[in-house]
């Protein structure tokens, strides 16, 4: 774990629960993660300093988990992450010492699970793949104004993870509830997937959306 000027196995919480990090353009790392009970948690902000850990309560007393984290290149931070049953995937960012709270709206639709996998586009604005009990693997994004929904690309998935390459295109990899895992990519303009058989090490290719994204333009 980042220590100071070099890595260390240093303590910082026991109870720190769903922990998700990355690393910014300047080698900084930023963490998330939850805090509390079972009943009631803190959703909060971990970063390390030369001699100590900062640490900052984004939303105390409430039981939400699976935080995802993403930062800029000035070290800004935007995460994603699941609040309670039958409700709204939820998004916060930093500015400073303050931190702004969003629900991703999705039209109603809850997620088949409660995970979330968070990116920035090319202009530095929040995208989120989320699985979706109806609509199944969509991707949530953000510009100026309210959150949108693309178009689902497949059906709906159990584990996710998704990144974003210098040009902003997404690449995701994620398990099916059943079946073998699959990636996808929005780099054309469009979705495609690509199913994956770890027994041979190959994978095949074929469309799952020939609609355009709004993400990638």
């Amino acid at each position: 774990m980042y220590y100071g000027g070099g890595y260390e196995d240093d303590v910082t919480y026991a109870d720190l629960a769903f922990p998700a990090g990355v690393m910014d353009a300047d080698y900084n790392i930023h963490f998330s993660g939850f805090l509390g009970s079972t009943y009631q948690s803190d959703l909060c902000y971990l970063r390390p300093e030369i001699n100590y850990w900062d640490l900052e309560i984004i939303w105390d007393g409430m039981k939400a988990s699976y935080p995802t984290i993403v930062a800029e290149p000035s070290g800004r931070s935007h995460i994603s992450y699941w609040f309670s049953n039958n409700s709204p995937f939820r998004y916060a960012r930093n500015g400073g010492r303050s931190w702004r709270r969003e629900v991703i709206e999705t039209g109603g639709d809850i997620g088949r699970t409660n995970v979330s996998a968070i990116e920035l586009d090319r202009f530095g604005q929040p995208q989120v793949l989320l699985s979706l009990h109806y609509s199944g693997l969509v991707l949530a994004h953000k510009g100026l104004g309210d959150w949108a929904l693309d178009p689902p690309f497949d059906s709906a998935a159990i584990e996710f993870s998704v990144a974003a390459d210098s040009d902003g295109f997404l690449h995701a990899l994620y398990n099916k509830f059943s079946g073998p895992t699959r990636y996808a990519t929005d780099r054309s303009g469009a979705w495609f997937i690509e199913t994956f058989d770890h027994r041979v090490g190959e994978g095949t290719w074929r469309s799952a959306q020939t609609a355009p994204c709004t993400s990638a333009t």
